[in-house]
């Protein structure tokens, strides 16, 4: 994983397993909203999460994990 920087780690410690909002990340960061955004386009680039609908919410959108962000979630728990 030589792609993850530690920002990146820094940002993907707060996405839960089901998934986390923009702002609850930004908020458990202690982040703007706007440097979250670009955090978040950046690993999503990479392709270690994803955005979905946020069936709760329509104006925003739900951060997840793709397969190979759970790969990296766990090698990081299993270190």
């Amino acid at each position: 994983y030589k792609d993850v920087s530690t920002v990146d780690l820094n940002v993907l410690r707060f996405v839960r397993p089901t998934g986390s909002t923009s702002i609850e990340i930004a908020k458990l960061a202690g982040v703007s909203k706007q440097a979250i955004a670009k955090s978040i386009a950046n690993i999503e680039a990479k392709g270690y999460i994803k955005r979905r609908e946020n069936a709760d919410d329509g104006r925003s959108q739900i951060i997840v994990f793709t397969a190979k962000g759970m790969r990296l979630l766990q090698t990081s728990i299993a270190a």
